[in-house]
Formats: structure tokens, sequence, C-alpha cells
């Protein structure tokens, strides 16, 4: 009864109703007491979303904290990964165009014949591998 008692205005409102018939007086401790639970629930909810803002607060920063690592390893360990394929791809493709160039400017010092041969089996491995 302490805490309705310190609802403002409430002693008034149960004075006044103390003047009619018990009834009123009811109504009015009902009626307090009513709108004391609202402002319990209103404050129990208040009070869960910081507690749900806080927490996601808290998700946030370590979230961030995983992107910034997560960039930091793209551009420390996977542009260096990238630089280097480029690298090690440019030197092949080099080395293929000088086998190319090596082998279209020197003449094939297989007989015809044997050539045709080789050129059959080739083409038969490749019919039978489909």
């Amino acid at each position: 009864m302490m805490l309705i008692a310190q609802i403002e205005g409430l002693n008034k409102a149960v004075d006044a109703a103390a003047g009619k018939s018990w009834e009123a007086v009811t109504v009015v401790v009902v009626l307090g007491a009513f709108i004391l639970a609202i402002g319990f629930i209103a404050k129990w909810f208040i009070g869960s979303f910081d507690r749900q803002l806080a927490a996601s607060f808290t998700r946030e920063e370590r979230l961030a904290a995983r992107i910034t690592e997560l960039e930091n390893f793209i551009r420390d360990t996977l542009m260096g990964m990238i630089k280097n394929t480029e690298t090690a791809l440019n030197g092949t493709k080099q080395a293929i165009d000088r086998l190319v160039q090596t082998l279209e400017d020197k003449p094939c010092l297989m007989s015809e014949e044997r050539r045709s041969v080789l050129v059959d089996h080739i083409v038969t491995g490749i019919k039978e591998h489909k």
C-alpha cells in the first residue's frame, strides 16, 4: 500500500472517494494499482530494450573488429599472393611465347611418315578420352 500511496495525486483521490463510499475507495485503489503495474511493465520493457541495444552495440564492435581483421588480411596477404601469381603467369606466358617462337623457327626433324603416325596416335587418344 505504501507504493500506491506514493503515486502523486492518489492520496487526494482516495480521500475524495472516502467521502462517497467504500466502493469508490476500492475502485480508486484498484485503478491506482493498475496504473502502478503498467508503470512497472513499461519500466521493465524500456530496461529490456536498453539491454538489447547495449548487446547490439557490443556485437557491432566485435563485427567491426572482425571486418578490420579481414580487410587487413586481404590487403596484406591476398594482394601479395595476387601480385606473385601475376608475376608467375607473366613468366609462364613469356616461356610459352619463346617456346612457340623456337618451334616455328626450327624445322621438325621427324620424317613425314613418322609425324603422321604421331598425329594419328594423338587424335585417336583424344577421341577415346571424350
